[in-house]
């Protein structure tokens, strides 16, 4: 009797991964659309999203699981989920109150599954987890390249 281990994680970061750090121009010339919201804090804030990062996203459910790990927490499910066409997804706390890094929250979140993580800038010290840290530049956002280095280390894992 097999026992299929379950998809590793996808973890997606919004600032500078689906947010890029552009300016209102060059977001209308890309088709971003612009989102006013709030944080947590209150604090208001202008996001850009595209929805072809939603599309690009979901198409890599066949071999991850999708997670939002942002500092965004459960606003990114709310909020930005429904704008780039994602269901609702589990969200890592990172408790950022406590931690300054999100890595602490994202190993409490991920456990013992490999995960795959998309920031622009944070980085891993050896964990015993497989995992992948895909760096997306901030200026450029999330890239069908970014993408394709996930699913290539995904391939590798034995299933």
């Amino acid at each position: 009797m097999s026992t299929t281990r379950p998809k590793p994680y996808l973890l997606i970061d919004v600032d500078g991964v689906l947010n890029p750090s552009i300016s209102n121009r060059q977001a209308e010339r890309a088709g971003f659309v612009t989102k006013r919201t709030f944080d947590s804090a209150g604090w208001r804030y202008r996001v850009f999203l595209h929805r072809q990062h939603g599309a690009w996203l979901s198409a890599m459910s066949d071999r991850f699981e999708l997670a939002w790990a942002t500092t965004w927490e459960g606003i990114a499910d709310r909020e930005f989920g429904p704008i780039l066409g994602l269901p609702s997804l589990p969200v890592a706390s990172l408790n950022l109150r406590t931690h300054y890094s999100k890595v602490p929250g994202i190993l409490d979140f991920v456990g013992d599954r490999p995960f795959a993580w998309l920031d622009d800038c944070e980085a891993l010290a050896l964990v015993a987890v497989p995992n992948l840290v895909v760096h997306v530049d901030d200026r450029v956002g999330l890239t069908l390249r970014n993408l394709a280095a996930a699913r290539t280390w995904a391939k590798r894992l034995p299933r």
